[in-house]
């Protein structure tokens, strides 16, 4: 019987991971030895990591029997049993099978792969291996390929197992892909044919066609209908063949697919990745290495040119910090310590961070004054100040803040222990100068301990001072200090200890009252609690709440200052005017039930979005893109969140937030809304179609969706209900959901209007206040919108006037989930119609650009067939398959260089990207309009 040994050689460790002996043993004769060399699989392979021979192969004796049993395990049981039966049926055959003279077989494919190709098959080979095996079986194909697909990978499979054996050797391995790979276009075309057509006969069927188009549907992730599919591989199928004829030829196919040329020259057919030889590291120099850590993205013209506000505020900060410190650190440099030695380092140092904390704590509440931002953002002050970073500075002034509070704090822990405490009646005299600004005798101010007193040095007592506590340093400044006439006697009692100095106000020194020291420790608790509870991993970890309640404690901070620093009063002064402002406008439309009203309706849509129909305040003014604060009492008592308005500002009685679930009160709001659907199964109502022909619907109801769930709540009046035009069964509760609304606020994109030539960008639920936006644009063009009374004939004029500065609008969307394109795809349907219909001007004004980022592009050999057809079907009907818009959903994500490339030909003036999503997108987007001078705002909540 043939059996199989693998050894490892044993001469070193290195030798025993690139060596690999495989002997093979037939009946008593050993016919053979053949080694095979692999390098290390590099770290950034698509396969499974780790050159080493795999520990299951090392110094042990397998069968081959057992090496094709072990590909009939559990984890293929879902592909056919013809296929599995084949395995089994052939396992008798390689039982009887010469042994595989691999560098015999191997030399005839040297013409075609060099010898460093041929190593790298064979690595990804062994490393694909699994226990005893040395063939491969289709369960370690679909590891290797990573296919969803059955299909795909049964097709894969057959193409390297030309003797349908039900396996694949090493030899069968190399020679397929020796066989295409030139990777030109006739070796692609040939690789297609092979998948397509199945049973090798050269000719496809549509039923065979539809098969493969199913396969690309998987891979792509989508969810098509049946219908669908049927008529893409209809619409594919009549392109390719000819006339008469009800199959597709292998020349016709090939007549197809050289009709794109250009898709076959960037195809990859799986295979490539395999041949690209791995690049050995090169040792860099150590000038190159700390260039290459720079971040010379910062030091170029172009990220200046396009963050100038931003640049100029933080300098602002920076320098203003930079001045105060040093100002009031040249103030106390004569300042000395106990030994008579100046400056005092400490004292200096914690009164210098002392004074930049009042000017950072001023700015800090500045940054959050939520009206006041608005009111400038309306008045285009965003064009010179970085309104659209408050968040981000708010954050870092935070952290000065805090930073400078921990070194005033140790640096006055450190001074009352060296030179306070010891002698604090000797350290006044030293420091006398320094006391005047208290306005009173600087002696006065020490409350003396009981059972001590001050003597002076002719009295007789003066013998019981502290040793040279009346003797003046060689080094003492005179200017600054006083003779030492007097000193501390304690008959009958004790001195100060470090913990009275610190945590009582006993000593009566220092801030209002002598509560400088208790009031410090307090603010420096506070401190350290806001921050650690601002941390990201306490926020969006579910723990918002502690979040927003240790925030408030800012109340206790400003107050705490006074107490500490009594000057603090002359820095604070304005900004407090403007801070009680804007708290005593918000605190009086709370007690006036402004900010208090109604949710109408909440849908739940795919992705765990709630889309909610709020009924609008009294005088809630909003404009397109702006943002509110909610608190909705069911939910959670005291949250308030943030979310951007979707609905446009010229509906009057209505707006919409369509809020995805990400945290814990999102997520909270959608399980809500799933009980709220589940107890409104017994009353229904019908009403009216919300998709009128030629009337525009800026509240989005969602009620056409096949994957919505809406919960309505009655009002008032039947006809109340009547008029939100809801097209199938409502089921109405009786109790309105109450929501608490605090806004609205300004944001980035609320400034559309003064921008030229607008991006929009959205990914996922980011797309909600370009939905306000688009809507607001319909709205202001259909003012302007005139008609003839004899004719109907419909024009428009003065769209500049309506749009101020705006003359185009480009709007990208994208997902990863082709049901989220529902959200507003009937928005976007009635946007493109009014469009097309006007023509003139409006017609050139919108383009939409949709991408879906989970489908295959055409250059993958798994989505080249279905993006082929789509492309075909949208030709033939002028409608895109998957979202039922004019505008083509493209595959995979925006080539964003060819995208501004194109944008900035059309010289429709200064462009402007506006985004709202991911932020991993948010630092590349950045990047590439600082490359293209192109400004960027972003939306921050």
């Amino acid at each position: 019987m043939m059996a199989t040994v693998i050894n490892v050689n044993t001469r070193s460790e290195k030798e025993r991971r690139n060596t690999m002996v495989i002997k093979v043993n037939s009946e008593n004769e050993l016919s053979k030895t053949s080694k095979i060399k692999l390098r290390s699989m590099s770290t950034d392979s698509s396969l499974d990591s780790g050159g080493t021979v795999p520990h299951s192969l090392r110094s042990r004796s397998y069968s081959t029997t057992s090496s094709l049993d072990s590909g009939l395990s559990s984890s293929c049981s879902s592909f056919p049993s013809a296929l599995v039966s084949r395995i089994k049926k052939d396992d008798d055959v390689e039982k009887r099978e010469e042994p595989v003279e691999f560098e015999s077989k191997l030399a005839s494919l040297k013409n075609n792969l060099s010898d460093s190709k041929v190593n790298l098959l064979k690595e990804v080979f062994v490393n694909n291996l699994e226990g005893n095996q040395r063939s491969l079986s289709i369960c370690e194909f679909k590891n290797m390929f990573q296919f969803k697909s059955d299909f795909f990978m049964e097709r894969i499979f057959n193409v390297f197992d030309r003797q349908q054996k039900g396996f694949v050797t090493l030899d069968n391995f190399i020679e397929t892909v020796e066989k295409y790979s030139s990777f030109d276009e006739e070796s692609k075309i040939e690789f297609l044919i092979d998948i397509y057509n199945g049973d090798g006969s050269g000719e496809i069927t549509e039923d065979e066609l539809k098969k493969v188009l199913n396969g690309c549907v998987l891979e792509s992730g989508m969810n098509l209908k049946e219908s669908d599919i049927e008529n893409l591989s209809h619409a594919l199928f009549q392109d390719s063949v000819k006339e008469g004829k009800n199959v597709i030829s292998k020349t016709d196919l090939v007549k197809q697919l050289k009709n794109h040329k250009e898709l076959l020259t960037n195809m990859s057919i799986l295979m490539d990745k395999w041949l690209i030889p791995k690049k050995a590291p090169t040792e860099k120099s150590l000038k190159r290495s700390f260039l290459e850590k720079l971040p010379l993205r910062y030091f170029s013209g172009d990220y200046w040119r396009n963050n100038k506000s931003f640049l100029s505020f933080m300098f602002f900060i920076l320098i203003s910090n930079v001045i105060i410190f040093t100002h009031r650190a040249q103030h106390f440099l004569d300042f000395p310590m106990l030994s008579g030695w100046s400056p005092n380092p400490f004292y200096m140092i914690s009164r210098a961070t002392g004074r930049t904390i009042l000017f950072n704590t001023c700015l800090v509440l500045v940054l959050v004054l939520r009206y006041t931002i608005t009111l400038l953002r309306k008045f285009g002050f965003a064009n010179f100040l970085p309104l659209d970073h408050n968040i981000y500075f708010h954050k870092v002034v935070g952290c000065l803040i805090f930073s400078q509070g921990m070194t005033h704090a140790v640096m006055h822990l450190l001074n009352f222990g060296i030179n306070i405490q010891p002698d604090p009646v000797k350290f006044i005299h030293l420091s006398w100068s320094y006391w005047s600004d208290y306005s009173c005798y600087p002696l006065f101010l020490y409350t003396l301990p009981e059972g001590c007193k001050l003597v002076s040095n002719e009295e007789e007592e003066s013998k019981d001072c502290l040793p040279d506590s009346m003797v003046m340093p060689l080094t003492v400044n005179y200017e600054v200090s006083k003779n030492i006439s007097e000193c501390q006697v304690c008959p009958s009692g004790e001195p100060y200890s470090y913990f009275e100095w610190i945590f009582t106000t006993r000593p009566g020194m220092f801030g209002m009252g002598g509560s400088a020291n208790t009031s410090g420790v307090a603010l420096m608790a506070i401190l350290i609690i806001m921050f650690i509870c601002s941390q990201p991993f306490v926020r969006r970890s579910g723990h918002f709440q502690v979040f927003y309640f240790t925030h408030m404690l800012y109340f206790a901070y400003f107050i705490l200052l006074f107490f500490h620093a009594p000057d603090f009063w002359k820095w604070f002064l304005l900004p407090s005017i403007v801070w009680l402002i804007e708290v005593f406008y918000r605190s009086i439309g709370t007690l006036l039930g402004h900010g208090k009203t109604v949710v109408r309706s909440g849908t739940i849509l795919p992705s765990r979005v709630t889309s909610l129909v709020i009924k609008r305040p009294a005088r809630f003014n909003f404009n397109a893109g702006d943002m509110v604060f909610v608190k909705i009492p069911s939910v959670a008592h005291s949250e308030w969140h943030p979310f951007t308005i979707s609905s446009a500002p010229e509906v009057k009685d209505e707006f919409t937030l369509h809020i995805r679930g990400v945290g814990s009160w999102t997520n909270n709001l959608y399980a809500f809304f799933e009980k709220e659907y589940k107890k409104q199964d017994d009353l229904n109502l019908n009403t009216k179609n919300v998709l009128k022909r030629k009337q525009f619907n800026s509240i989005r109801y969602h009620d056409k969706l096949r994957h919505s769930k809406i919960v309505k709540y009655k009002e008032n009046t039947k006809k109340d209900v009547e008029s939100h035009n809801i097209t199938k069964k409502v089921n109405l509760l009786d109790k309105p959901m109450e929501i608490y609304v605090d806004g609205p606020y300004g944001c980035p994109a609320s400034n559309i209007y003064r921008a030229e030539h607008a991006i929009l960008v959205g990914t996922g639920i980011g797309v909600t206040p370009f939905a306000s936006i688009l809507q607001s644009i319909m709205h202001r063009y259909w003012e302007i919108k005139q008609s003839c009374p004899s004719c109907n004939y419909k024009w428009s004029t003065n769209i500049e006037e309506s749009m101020f500065n705006l003359r185009k609008v480009d709007f990208f969307w994208i997902n990863r989930n082709v049901n989220s394109f529902e959200w507003f795809v009937d928005l976007l349907s009635q946007l493109e119609s009014e469009q097309a219909e006007q023509g003139g001007e409006m017609n050139r004004f919108l383009d939409l650009h949709m991408y879906n980022t989970s489908a295959l592009k055409k250059d993958d050999m798994k989505g080249l067939a279905l993006q082929v057809a789509m492309d075909l079907l949208y030709a033939k009907e002028e409608r895109d398959l998957v979202t039922g818009l004019k505008a083509r959903t493209i595959p995979g994500r925006p080539n964003w260089d060819k995208v501004f490339n194109k944008i900035k030909s059309e010289k429709k003036g200064e462009v402007t990207v506006f985004y709202c999503g991911n932020p991993t997108l948010a630092t590349s987007l950045k990047y590439k309009c600082e490359q293209f001078g192109f400004k960027f705002k972003k939306e921050v909540f």
